[in-house]
């Protein structure tokens, strides 16, 4: 009898006739196996195919919502929510101080109502807050467009201008912010950094020293910032030639003018009724001690109309800003206070220019 293959399990030779439809029936061993198998696929496209069932299980999902996390699903349920709803979720939030769902809120109630000022404005607070500058700018340049120039609007569009790297125009809202409330003392802080960024850390001294004195509350805010630049202008002249510094102030309050006296810096009353530079009897030791052998004794007024005794001397050099002056003639007693008097002031061309509720002192050196 003519054999037709052996059995793959028990190689017990099968005739053809235990082939039965296309399956071989060995009679030994009782198994039943196709006569020809399929290919198996290569591996790749096995992993592909795995690989392609779990993206597109994971898409379900994701759509589904299974893997959003708390903060998504918040977004997600303030997205479908009325007018009222939002409203009411904006009270939450706040009690909560819950920024991420203040931001979310806003912005639905921003849609929900475009043209109320209130809501962009917040939905723009909320997203500089996170550190979404380019998303916030289009919402303050449309408020401030419409005519909505409030203090912390413009001090809010500083930050988000500063965030995307437009530092000079950041300095011009937060000086605009600060015209209109100048008591708000982290905008000062901020003009301060970016004049100090900039090259013009005497106006940025000159702003900090100035308003320390006008708010005394803000001391332990800004006097480090204060301690900073004094100790970088000391260290090391200012790179560049200026044609002129700008003295900043809030309008009616004193400006202060930083001054270079031997190696230390230090700002300085700007005082047109004072005859001379003046400062205590401690501070010239320290600033100009070689100076205080040739004083002259005088006699100096107080306000109450008192007399007391000082001395007159001449300091070799005094720096103001990137000038040098020499030979100032400069008036020290116990308990003088630091003032820049015409001594010092004649070398200069000084204008004062009104800026809402601040003032700028435009000083610039008198060529002889």
């Amino acid at each position: 009898m003519k054999t037709a293959l052996k059995c793959k399990v028990c190689a017990t030779e099968v005739a053809v006739k235990n082939i039965i439809n296309g399956h071989v029936a060995c009679p030994q061993c009782f198994n039943t196996y196709p006569l020809k198998e399929r290919a198996s696929a290569p591996l790749w496209v096995n992993v592909a195919v795995f690989i392609g069932v779990i993206v597109a299980l994971v898409g379900v999902l994701k759509w589904a919502g299974i893997f959003d996390t708390d903060d998504e699903r918040l977004r997600k349920q303030i997205g479908k929510m009325s007018f009222n709803q939002a409203s009411q979720m904006k009270d939450i939030c706040l009690k909560q101080h819950n920024k991420f769902c203040l931001k979310f809120v806003y912005k639905r109630l921003n849609e929900l109502d475009p043209t109320e000022a209130t809501w962009k404005a917040n939905y723009a607070f909320q997203l500089t807050g996170s550190g979404q500058h380019k998303e916030a700018l289009p919402l303050y340049e449309s408020l401030l467009s419409s005519g909505e120039e409030t203090y912390d609007l413009m001090a809010y569009y500083g930050m988000s201008l500063e965030g995307v790297g437009q530092i000079e125009k950041a300095a011009e809202w937060y000086q605009s912010s600060l015209a209109v409330n100048p008591a708000v003392l982290d905008v000062t802080q901020k003009l301060a950094s970016i004049m100090a960024k900039t090259q013009r850390t005497y106006e940025a001294a000159a702003l900090v020293d100035s308003f320390i004195q006008t708010y005394p509350r803000s001391k332990g805010f800004l006097q480090a910032n204060s301690v900073l630049l004094h100790k970088q202008l000391g260290e090391k002249d200012e790179v560049g030639s200026k044609e002129k510094l700008r003295l900043m102030a809030v309008r009616g309050a004193h400006h202060y003018l930083p001054l270079k006296v031997g190696q230390e810096s230090v700002s300085f009353l700007v005082d047109t009724g004072a005859t001379a530079l003046a400062m205590s009897t401690e501070q010239m030791r320290r600033w100009a001690p070689e100076s205080m052998s040739a004083a002259q004794e005088i006699r100096v007024g107080l306000a109450d109309g008192r007399t007391k005794k000082a001395f007159i001397a001449i300091i070799p050099e005094v720096k103001v800003g990137p000038w040098t002056v020499r030979d100032v003639e400069t008036t020290y007693c116990d308990g003088c206070s630091l003032l820049a008097g015409r001594a010092l002031l004649r070398h200069f061309v000084t204008k004062t220019i009104p800026n809402g509720n601040l003032e700028t002192m435009e000083i610039a050196f008198a060529r002889q």
